[in-house]
């Protein structure tokens, strides 16, 4: 089942642009063997990012779910308008100081949140400008670049603006849930009018489109939770995101609920809204393709591929987190202390280690063999690709590559993992075996049961 993930697990995911992931609970390793140690040289070195996440803090009012580093401006505040300057402006000198290794083209940027479609379009179209001019972008490939917006925090005016002078060819809509009660209960600053009205603009604008959902919300039924299905497939979005809610300290939420008490749904149920989700979705014609994410053939989200898959990103802005040369840095959920981050790069000052965990400023943290095989294999997992064991086994070496799928085997029988051949199809032969995969929804929704034995297994 999904449950909540611990922190290093939402480091790795701290750049995720959506709402409330629903992400995999994982053992935190101390101690690995000398044949994991061993596989310290590489096969595959490091490819060059060739994307960028930044974070746009800003929001009407915190939802009762959140605990992302957000900014509240209230329904109507007279100095949004510099204070958003001010932000803009540090992001930009952020982006200016980068200190990658080396340059390289972008093909994906993710403008996440917050909610970006607060943001003023001259201040958006300074960000896409200072990226271009640090990083250039790709001319070999399209270009994605996405942004979140919140129903009833844009007009048809802005959203063909941002399109038209930012590039913008592809937009995320936060829409939660289709239900006036439930998007109350979660503190969200709009209703089920501004869901329809946005989805008719966007519709009317571009064809590249994601659609969020929030399953297991308090006092969410079966029932409820089919008529947002139909309401989401009725829409016709290019791609689908479904996060189960998760309750995290510091949340409304939070104060109110524990997991698995009511008015919650029981782990069961909520067993049973994935389940229902993917039937639904898979048989309206959407892949899917990672455990949160649904698309119509080629409309795959290729920005946040490049996590799941454990590559190099640049990211930017407030509690954001990077992955450049190996290294991961975690901003500060704290504008003074991001401000003084980037006054110290700007500068040119040495960013100093720090222990990640609590940490409110800075972190670099090299990736470490153990923490590659773990990000590896958790994040490939979550793919309905699954994990390419001959690229494992080319990073990692063969005896852990046997390791593993000796550990994925043993849940053939039960059907929660498949073998794939070369042409992906299944195959019983583990020595023609090219992916191991869990299965849809079953193998999904043990994923963490599968994963922390894989992990024991190369202790």
């Amino acid at each position: 089942m999904l449950t909540r993930a611990d922190h290093r697990i939402r480091v790795l995911l701290a750049m995720a642009c959506a709402r409330g992931h629903a992400l995999l609970l994982l053992p935190k390793v101390r101690h690995y063997s000398s044949r994991v140690l061993a596989c310290e040289g590489s096969a595959i070195p490091a490819a060059l990012p060739t994307a960028a996440y930044v974070h746009l803090p800003f929001c009407k009012r915190r939802c009762h779910y959140c605990d992302f580093p957000i900014v509240a401006l209230g329904e109507s505040s007279s100095n949004a308008g510099s204070t958003m300057e001010s932000y803009v402006d540090l992001v930009c000198q952020e982006i200016a100081a980068e200190r990658s290794p080396s340059r390289g083209a972008l093909q994906t940027v993710f403008f996440g949140g917050g909610t970006p479609s607060l943001i003023p379009i001259p201040l958006l179209q300074r960000i896409i400008q200072a990226l271009e001019a640090k990083h250039g972008f790709s001319r070999d490939a399209p270009m994605e670049i996405s942004m979140e917006m919140d129903p009833g925090t844009f007009s048809r005016d802005y959203l063909t603006e941002a399109i038209q002078s930012c590039g913008i060819n592809r937009v995320s809509l936060g829409v939660q849930a289709f239900d006036d009660d439930l998007l109350k209960l979660c503190g969200r600053s709009h209703c089920l009018d501004d869901v329809f009205q946005s989805i008719e603009w966007i519709k009317d604008s571009l064809q590249n489109w994601s659609l969020d959902l929030i399953s297991s919300l308090p006092h969410h039924t079966l029932a409820s939770w089919r008529k947002s299905l139909e309401q989401a497939i009725a829409a016709s979005p290019a791609h689908v995101s479904i996060y189960d809610l998760q309750i995290e300290q510091g949340t409304k939420f939070g104060n109110l609920y524990k997991p698995g008490m009511d008015p919650l749904p029981s782990d069961d149920d909520s067993a049973e809204f994935f389940k229902l989700g993917s039937s639904m979705l898979r048989e309206a014609g959407y892949d899917h393709y990672e455990i949160s994410n649904y698309a119509r053939k080629g409309f795959q989200c290729r920005h946040n591929l490049v996590y799941w898959k454990n590559q190099g990103y640049y990211a930017y802005g407030l509690g954001s987190t990077s992955f450049v040369d190996g290294k991961r840095v975690k901003r500060s959920k704290r504008m003074r202390e991001y401000a003084k981050f980037v006054e110290a790069l700007a500068a040119g000052s040495p960013v100093l280690p720090e222990s990640l965990e609590g940490s409110r400023t800075e972190a670099v943290l090299p990736e470490s063999v153990e923490d590659r095989i773990l990000d590896t294999v958790m994040l490939a997992l979550r793919l309905a690709e699954g994990i390419d064991l001959r690229r494992f086994e080319a990073e990692f070496g063969s005896e852990l590559a046997g390791i593993l799928c000796d550990g994925l085997a043993e849940f053939v029988a039960s059907g929660n993992v498949v073998f794939l051949d070369a042409s992906r199809e299944c195959t019983a032969e583990r020595a023609g075996a090219v992916y191991g995969r869990l299965t849809d929804p079953n193998g999904f929704l043990v994923s963490n049961e599968i994963i922390s034995r894989l992990f024991c297994l190369v202790k």
